[in-house]
């Protein structure tokens, strides 16, 4: 996870050097069915003035891979946006997913068609 936020850092300066990024606090997932939280990174970035704003994205980490949500704020907006980033990234369930399983009898019962 923090390779890949590393690398979209590295990439985003190479075409804005003066882009600039800052860590914050990391947002703390809830646990549900008994898993553990994952862990996060939570940063903010500023690219520039034509930008229309600052730039945060959250990683949230997984066996499977990172998902990473990114939300584009209108400048001054942040106490708006904000809030409802750090609820998606609180709330969204990471799951597995078996390719080629037989799912259980119950599922798919009352699919039309």
């Amino acid at each position: 996870m923090e390779a890949i936020a590393s690398r979209h850092e590295v990439a985003v300066l190479a075409e804005c050097p003066g882009a600039s990024f800052e860590r914050l606090t990391p947002i703390k997932r809830e646990s549900w069915a008994g898993r553990t939280p994952e862990d996060t990174i939570f940063r903010i970035g500023r690219v520039g003035a034509g930008y229309r704003g600052p730039e945060y994205s959250v990683y949230i980490d997984h066996p499977e891979g990172v998902l990473v949500l990114v939300l584009l704020c209108p400048e001054g907006e942040d106490r708006l946006y904000v809030p409802a980033l750090k609820w998606v990234a609180t709330k969204a369930l990471m799951m597995e997913c078996s390719y080629g399983a037989t799912p259980p009898a119950e599922v798919g019962s009352d699919r039309i068609g």
